[in-house]
């Protein structure tokens, strides 16, 4: 998913037009990483590029990853254009929003009664052992102190010129609030 979400954000940043990338839940997560991706293509264009390529030669199929190479090498190590704003909707960030659930399906050999179906969705790639793995991630991320997602944000705040970072959440979100 990581590797997804920059490569089409990349492709957009090479455009030349305004752009902005989100994501809701455990997809804010990927939000984060990405922020972090971009603020090192801003602070460290060059080795930043190279990590980027390398990581999305291992998880994109080959063309989009021979893709997001090729963007590399358009941009020829000038940092891309910056996003209008990274928005977060209701996105991981606390252990609160993990509580109860994460850390218990990274350990789960089978899926939890009702989720089943949500894997079976037409179009869905997802499998438990992929599901497992993203809860697992989910619960380090949130449970570490400071969590790993303000350490990112904070990174992003400090950017010159720095893009806004919008988190969006709904009243009933209390314990996130």
């Amino acid at each position: 998913m990581l590797a997804k979400i920059l490569h089409m954000s990349l492709a957009a940043a090479a455009s030349g037009k305004s752009w902005a990338f989100g994501g809701h839940s455990s997809g804010g997560v990927v939000v984060y990483r990405c922020m972090d991706h971009f603020a090192s293509l801003i602070t460290e264009p060059l080795a930043a590029a190279r990590a980027i390529s390398s990581e999305g030669m291992k998880w994109l199929p080959a063309a989009e990853g021979l893709e997001l190479s090729e963007l590399f090498t358009r941009l020829a190590g000038r940092p891309p254009s910056m996003p209008i704003a990274a928005f977060s909707f209701e996105g991981s960030l606390m252990p609160c929003d993990v509580e109860g659930w994460a850390q218990e399906w990274a350990e789960a050999a089978e899926p939890p009664d009702g989720t089943e179906e949500d894997l079976d969705q037409p179009g869905s790639q997802w499998t438990w052992p992929m599901v497992k793995a993203c809860a697992g991630s989910l619960f380090a991320n949130c449970d570490s102190s400071p969590p790993r997602q303000l350490a990112s944000i904070q990174r992003w705040l400090e950017l010159p010129e720095g893009p806004r970072f919008i988190y969006v959440a709904g009243s009933d979100a209390s314990s996130a609030n």
